[in-house]
């Protein structure tokens, strides 16, 4: 998730999967597909071919994030992932 904050942050439209808690962080500054690579490419598409919701993604990212990035939820969700694979090996 960290790294969708990051798009956002610099203006870059985001399309994601939908799955765990991308679709409520990020919307409505991204487009979503089902968990399947052939849902994929209408978002992307249509992304890709209207410039107003291009410029619309990359402008409400940015002020998504500058107003209320949920940081210490993701730096908590990091760390545990980070502590699950250093307790695997």
């Amino acid at each position: 998730m960290i790294k969708v904050f990051e798009y956002m942050a610099f203006g870059l439209p985001v399309v994601l999967f939908r799955f765990g808690r991308r679709a409520p962080c990020s919307r409505p500054a991204a487009l979503y597909a089902l968990l399947t690579i052939p849902t994929f490419r209408p978002p992307m598409t249509r992304l890709l071919n209207c410039s107003e919701l291009l410029d619309s993604s990359r402008v409400v990212g940015g002020k998504r994030i500058e107003k209320s990035p949920d940081w210490g939820t993701e730096k908590d969700d990091s760390l545990g992932a980070y502590r699950a694979v250093l307790q695997a090996n």
